[in-house]
């Protein structure tokens, strides 16, 4: 149903108990998850709807800056926060894919991003129907980290969700890596896999062209022979094409052409 709300990595994941970035030591929940910036920081509709509530102030008591609230033809909600700007207005229908507003940094952020939720039901700051957006939608950037996960020896389906498989894949490569395991493929990780993959990834060949053999007998009698019997074939209409003749002349007629071609010509006497 949704689609990846914009472009960037995963930088921070849905979590029960994440350590917060802005109050170091505090540990809370995380109710969605985070895509960095990107050279195109458009915001998009994850699904059609409609646009239920806007906040399109800086710092509000939420910590969200600006953030959008769409309601779905099912009755979820996706929110969009941290936003620098809001292109769209309360009531307004929106189509799948349709741009809504630029990721920002407004809020209780520590840079440019996009804080992205998923809410079975309506959106409300007591969470009770969130789920984790990333098992809800296929991000081409997950599917390419896990087939270079696979390349690497790491087992793991190639599906475009960001799971607990994924999670404990990527803390893995990271351990291995001597990076922070947290099973999160932000852009130091991310960056360190594709070093890894480039190393071991080695261009597919391109398929060998079949090799022909071509027609060269030993005795220049048994190649006049074969000249003059295409010839004498040609001649009496058996063969019609006359590229046949010009091959033979040419000393390019392929072995296997020249022995079907002396069965069909025997059998057509």
């Amino acid at each position: 149903m949704f689609v990846k709300p914009c472009h960037g990595i995963v930088t921070s994941l849905y979590s029960n108990s994440r350590l917060d970035p802005v109050e170091k030591e505090v540990v809370r929940p995380h109710w969605g998850m985070d895509y960095g910036t990107h050279s195109d920081n458009t915001i998009a509709a994850a699904a059609s709807g409609t646009i239920r509530f806007i906040d399109n102030t800086k710092n509000g008591k939420t910590g969200f800056g600006k953030y959008v609230v769409i309601t779905h033809s099912n009755g979820w909600e996706t929110l969009y926060a941290h936003l620098s700007s809001i292109t769209v207005k309360v009531g307004q229908n929106v189509g799948q894919g349709q741009k809504i507003g630029v990721k920002g940094t407004t809020g209780n952020s520590t840079g440019i991003h996009l804080h992205f939720e998923i809410s079975k039901g309506r959106w409300t700051n007591q969470y009770t129907h969130h789920v984790n957006p990333a098992l809800y939608i296929d991000d081409p950037d997950v599917r390419h980290l896990q087939q270079m996960l696979n390349v690497l020896g790491y087992k793991v389906t190639v599906d475009g969700l960001y799971g607990n498989e994924v999670v404990k894949v990527v803390a893995a490569y990271q351990k291995a890596n001597k990076l922070v395991a947290d099973g999160v493929a932000g852009r130091v990780t991310m960056a360190a896999v594709e070093k890894s993959f480039a190393s071991v990834a080695k261009p597919t060949p391109p398929p060998k062209k079949e090799e022909i053999r071509l027609f060269k007998p030993s005795s220049p009698t048994l190649n006049t022979s074969m000249i003059d019997k295409i010839e004498k074939a040609t001649k009496d209409k058996v063969l019609q094409d006359p590229k046949w003749l010009a091959q033979a002349k040419a000393g390019t007629l392929s072995l296997d052409d020249a022995l079907a071609l002396s069965v069909y010509i025997d059998g057509n006497k």
